[in-house]
């Protein structure tokens, strides 16, 4: 797998193939410094693929829901289907995604960003340690394969100061089995996430961290 930024540049997908994978993306917090920002979003829009990226420099004291409001605003000009939710009395905001292909998020020191693959598991997770270290958490929601309940389940992982995408599959490969989960690693750069050691299947996931770089590839699994 290439790197994730480069994935599904427009292209016309038969109408079976088209996603319908709901993400979330929710960042607190406010710059401390004029930091740069990256958010990138593909998704279907009608039967081709698009993809918004917004690589901006924005001032000190911007906040989460500042940075959310612009990119809803570009999506909304794009044509892409999301939903902008009411901003929180500390800044924070959320943005929905639909029939989402894939999601690339850094956030700088200051803010705290969180990605959310709400409808299924990602085909690929890729992390890059950003300026300072930090910690990166995973929260899975699982089903029992006998009895169909839903249960959630996390790892942390400490990211270090640019963390190589190549080390931080390793590193969350190694946490995850250690943590009793079966997972997968694509290509030397990404991992992917299965399921517990006891058959249970991952339903849906999210990570959270600060200053780093998180890529998910949400585009259909084969079959």
């Amino acid at each position: 797998m290439h790197s994730l930024r480069t994935l599904l540049l427009a292209f016309v997908l038969l109408p079976s193939a088209l996603a319908q994978s709901l993400v979330q993306v929710r960042v607190s917090g406010r710059l401390v410094e004029a930091a740069r920002i990256e958010v990138e979003v593909g998704a279907q829009v009608g039967v081709q693929a698009r993809r918004l990226d917004v690589h901006v420099l924005l001032s000190r004291g911007t906040s989460g829901g500042d940075l959310l409001a612009l990119v809803a605003g570009r999506l909304a000009a794009s044509g892409f289907q999301a939903y902008l939710g009411p901003e929180s009395q500390d800044g924070s905001r959320s943005l929905f995604v639909e029939r989402a292909l894939f999601l690339n998020l850094h956030v700088a020191a200051g803010m705290q960003g969180q990605v959310v693959a709400c409808e299924g598991v990602p085909r690929g997770i890729r992390v890059t340690g950003g300026e300072q270290p930090s910690t990166l958490v995973v929260e899975a929601q699982y089903r029992r394969a006998v009895t169909g309940q839903y249960g959630r389940a996390e790892i942390h992982f400490e990211l270090e100061q640019g963390m190589h995408p190549a080390r931080s599959a390793e590193g969350l490969l190694k946490a995850a089995s250690e943590a009793k989960w079966t997972g997968a690693r694509p290509s030397p750069e990404v991992w992917s996430p299965v399921h517990l050691a006891d058959g249970s299947r991952f339903t849906a996931l999210a990570l959270t961290f600060k200053d780093a770089r998180v890529e998910l590839d949400l585009s259909p699994k084969d079959d």
